[in-house]
């Protein structure tokens, strides 16, 4: 596992994220596609004016507006990470239908931090100098690049079921859009301050036995999405044939 001689002194633990192709990299899913990136203004400007009268609360600032769009599925420069090592596993293992190797990332995020912003703390939204991550829709002038460099690690307000569920954290990038394993690559090849960044990979023809063991140990869908959908997609994947065949292995 990672360790270093700081760590003992951190208040923050190892972060993880789940990724079911062990191939992928660690890319917000802004960057996945061109064009989003070329909009990211137009795609904040657009769910503020047309979610506006949805919201029971509105957000404080520009970063807890990307908290919001990434909760309900728009593209945006935040990658999802957990302090549950259980949960990120899930997500890993859970479209077991597809037996390509898997990932667990592991991120102490605080070394990263320390390389980012020169602090060794994970801040939260209304920490200053975020504002420097974030484009500002509501301005005249039309501004496409943020002025933040190295991605940071931070943290959310607890503002949501599945967030808290999730045991939710954040990553987000600032203008090196590269992935994020390939930022720490480079980084750490040049530098003597290391970013503690390693993947496991899992053995794609072990997801399905994972999955139901993870399922009997309290994980499931229905855990990590505390909703009516969560309760049905439990259901289905309970009693699907691939389960039951698993079970009487």
């Amino acid at each position: 596992m990672l360790h270093s001689s700081g760590t003992q002194h951190s208040t923050s633990q190892l972060w993880f994220r789940g990724q079911s192709n062990a191939d992928w990299d660690l890319i917000p899913s802004i960057y996945r596609h061109k064009e989003y990136g070329y909009f990211e203004r137009e795609m904040i400007r657009d769910f503020k004016l047309l979610s506006y009268e949805m919201l029971e609360k509105q957000p404080t600032n520009e970063l807890e507006w990307l908290f919001l769009m990434q909760h309900y599925g728009l593209d945006t420069r935040l990658l999802d990470w957990s302090e549950s090592y259980l949960i990120a596993l899930y997500f890993a293992v859970w479209n077991y239908a597809d037996t390509c190797d898997c990932a667990v990332w592991i991120l102490k995020p605080w070394s990263l931090n320390l390389v980012s912003i020169q602090q060794q703390t994970i801040p939260i939204s209304s920490y200053p100098d975020l504002d420097k991550y974030t484009l500002d829709s509501s301005q005249t002038k039309i501004v496409r690049e943020v002025e933040g460099l190295l991605p940071i690690a931070l943290r959310p307000v607890k503002n949501s079921a599945r967030i808290v569920a999730q045991k939710g954290v954040f990553t987000i990038h600032g203008k090196k859009t590269d992935p994020l394993n390939r930022i720490v690559e480079e980084h750490n090849l040049n530098s003597g301050d290391k970013i503690l960044l390693e993947s496991l990979i899992i053995d794609g023809k072990c997801k399905l036995k994972i999955l139901k063991e993870l399922y009997y140990a309290g994980i499931s869908y229905s855990i990590i999405f505390p909703e009516i959908q969560g309760i049905c997609n439990d259901i289905k994947i309970r009693y699907s044939t691939d389960f039951i065949q698993q079970n009487c292995q």
